[in-house]
C-alpha cells in the first residue's frame, strides 16, 4: 500500500512535471510564435528598407557614373584649357615682346612719317612750283614787259584778218624769230652748262640762243597770242602752215621775205587752235636723224588731263621753219606727210610722241622712263601726281 501510493506519487509528479513541461513548451511555442510574428515584422521592414537603399544606391551608382564621366569630361577640359592657357600665356608673353618691338618700331616709323610727310609736302611744292612755271611760260603776255611789247608787235604781221576770218601763217612766226628777234639754235650745254635745261621764255629771249625745246615752248605761246589775237576780233581763224613741193612758184610770207619755189602755203580748214610742246623721237633737222627732239602740236581740243591724250587729233609745226610735218588722226589725208603717232599708241611709227608741255602742266608716257612695257604703260602728269599727293596725305 505504501508502496502503491509513492509509485502513485512519483507518477503523479512526473506527470505533473510532463504537463509543466509541456505547458512551458506551449509558451514557449506561443512566445517564438509571436517573437517571429514580429522578426517577420521586422524583416520585412528591414527588407523594404533594403530595397529602397537599393534603388537609391542604384541611383546614386548610375548619378556617379554620370558625374564621373563629367568630371572625365571636365578634366580632359581641363587639361586642354591648362594647354591652352600655358599657350596663350607664352603668346601673350610673344605678344608683349612684339608690342614692345612695334611700340619701339612705331617711334621709329612716325619719325620716319614725319620726314616722309615733309619730303611729300616739299615734292608737292616743287610740283606745283613745275606747273606754275608751265604756266607761266605759256603766253607771252607774262614776258617783261619790254619782251612782251617787242614780241607782239614782232607778230603783227604773222596774222591776216580779212571780213569773215584771220589766217595764222606758221612761216611768219618762225620768220620774226629767227629775223628780228634774233634766235638762234644752240644745245643747252652751251648756254646753261647743263644737258636738258627748258629756258624760261625770258632767258630764251634774254639769251637769243636755244635748242628745240625752247623753240616750240616759245612758239607754241605766240600761236596762243595769235589765236588770242582772231578770238578778241570775234572772227574764225585757221592756220596757215606751209610744205615742201615741186612747185616753182614763190610763196609770200611778208611783203619783204618770199620763198622763190618749192615751198606752198597750206590752209587747214579745220579747228585747230590749240597749240602745245610735243617732244619724242622724231626726225630733227638739226641733226638730220631721228631722236630726241620736240615740235609743237596744234590740236583741235584743250588737253585737260591725261584722259585728252587719247583724244589727240592735231598736226604738227616744225617751230624752226614754221613746216607742216606731219598728223595724229587729223584729217589731212589728201597731204603726204611724215606719221606722227603716240608711242602707246603706234610705237613703230617713225615718230613717236612721249612727251606733251600744255599751259599748266607735262604729261609723259612712263614707258620712257621706267622698265616696263608698252602694254603696262600710261600717260602721267604734274596734276596726277599732285591728286595721288592729296590722296595720301
Amino acid at each position: 500500500m505504501n508502496i502503491s501510493k509513492a509509485k502513485f506519487t512519483i507518477i503523479s509528479t512526473v506527470y505533473i512535471f510532463i504537463i509543466l513541461l509541456l505547458i512551458i513548451l506551449l509558451f514557449k511555442i506561443i512566445t517564438l510564435k509571436n517573437l517571429s510574428k514580429e522578426q517577420e515584422e521586422k524583416y520585412n521592414a528591414l527588407n523594404t528598407k533594403y530595397i529602397i537603399s537599393q534603388n537609391q544606391l542604384d541611383l546614386k551608382k548610375k548619378q556617379f557614373l554620370k558625374l564621373n564621366s563629367e568630371f572625365l569630361d571636365l578634366n580632359n577640359n581641363y587639361n586642354k584649357l591648362n594647354s591652352n592657357y600655358i599657350s596663350l600665356k607664352n603668346l601673350k608673353t610673344e605678344m608683349q615682346n612684339d608690342i614692345n618691338s612695334l611700340e619701339s618700331n612705331y617711334s621709329l616709323l612716325e619719325e620716319e612719317y614725319d620726314y616722309l610727310i615733309n619730303d611729300i609736302n616739299k615734292f608737292r611744292v616743287e610740283i606745283q612750283e613745275s606747273m606754275d612755271w608751265f604756266k607761266d611760260n605759256s603766253a607771252i603776255s607774262n614776258l617783261e614787259e619790254s619782251k612782251n611789247r617787242k614780241v607782239e608787235n614782232t607778230l603783227n604781221e604773222c596774222i591776216v584778218c580779212e571780213k569773215d576770218f584771220c589766217k595764222i601763217k606758221t612761216a611768219c612766226i618762225y620768220l620774226k624769230n629767227e629775223k628780228t628777234l634774233k634766235l638762234k639754235y644752240s644745245e643747252d650745254k652751251l648756254i646753261t652748262n647743263e644737258l636738258d635745261k627748258l629756258q624760261s621764255l625770258d632767258s630764251f629771249l634774254e639769251n637769243r640762243k636755244g635748242d628745240c625745246e625752247d623753240y616750240a615752248l616759245l612758239y607754241a605761246a605766240e600761236l596762243r597770242y595769235l589765236f588770242e589775237r582772231a578770238e578778241a576780233k570775234n572772227k574764225e581763224v585757221f592756220i596757215e602752215s606751209i610744205i615742201e613741193t615741186d612747185t616753182k612758184r614763190s610763196y609770200y610770207i611778208n611783203s619783204q621775205y618770199y620763198f622763190p619755189e618749192g615751198i606752198e602755203g597750206y590752209k587747214h580748214v579745220q579747228n585747230f587752235k590749240f597749240p602745245y610742246v610735243a617732244c619724242g623721237t622724231i626726225y630733227d633737222l638739226q641733226t638730220d636723224d631721228f631722236g630726241g627732239h620736240c615740235l609743237v602740236l596744234v590740236n583741235d581740243k584743250k588737253i585737260n588731263n591725261v584722259d585728252d591724250i587719247k583724244e589727240i587729233n592735231g598736226i604738227i609745226i616744225e617751230p624752226q621753219n614754221g613746216l607742216f610735218l606731219g598728223i595724229i588722226n587729223a584729217d589731212e589725208d589728201k597731204m603726204k606727210v611724215a606719221n606722227f603717232s603716240l608711242i602707246d599708241v603706234n610705237p613703230n611709227s617713225d615718230n613717236t610722241i612721249y612727251e606733251i608741255i600744255t599751259e599748266n602742266d607735262l604729261y609723259f608716257n612712263n614707258y620712257i622712263y621706267e622698265n616696263i612695257s608698252l602694254d603696262d604703260s600710261q600717260w602721267l602728269s604734274y596734276d596726277f601726281f599732285l591728286e595721288k599727293i592729296d590722296a595720301i596725305k
